[in-house]
């Protein structure tokens, strides 16, 4: 249907993913087998019977028009046929990079970059990773920041009320 992903994360953003997947799965990234049990081999899994069933009975759930024993609805089980595929996955820590810019005092700049009075950031929001996804690298931007922004923050004058 399509390339896996178009977009490269962290150590892959230079890598340009094949239109088909096909360079992907001639590099062994993607599994490919005809069997359930075969491609379960493949990517691991401890028990391929059980891999097998459950892909059995998901089909069985999209011939039948009934919600799968997950849960789903019929509208989100799509027919499979020819080939499977398939990609070893392991857990991680991800998360989202973003929100407003900040300066080296962790505050806060307007559009023109220039700092908004009394508003500070730490950790993720404003992170200077950016756009990549560090998993575990803001622990210590958080930590660092986070006391740095706290001290210019108490430093600052009281408002006048």
């Amino acid at each position: 249907m399509g390339p896996i992903t178009s977009v490269g994360h962290g150590a892959n953003r230079g890598y340009d993913w094949s239109a088909d997947n096909q360079i992907e799965i001639d590099r062994g990234w993607i599994a490919q087998s005809k069997e359930p049990r075969d491609l379960a081999h493949k990517l691991g899994i401890t028990k391929p019977d059980q891999f097998a069933a459950t892909l059995s009975e998901y089909r069985e759930a999209r011939r039948s028009g009934r919600e799968d024993k997950f849960g789903r609805s019929q509208q989100t089980l799509i027919d499979l046929y020819g080939d499977l595929y398939g990609l070893p996955v392991w857990p991680c820590l991800l998360n989202t990079q973003g929100g407003p810019k900040r300066n080296s005092r962790g505050q806060i700049l307007n559009v023109w970059g220039q700092p908004i009075k009394r508003l500070y950031s730490a950790g993720e929001m404003g992170s200077i990773w950016g756009l990549l996804y560090q998993s575990g690298g803001n622990l210590a931007e958080c930590l660092g920041l986070g006391r740095m922004v706290g001290f210019n923050a108490a430093s600052e004058s009281p408002l006048d009320t």
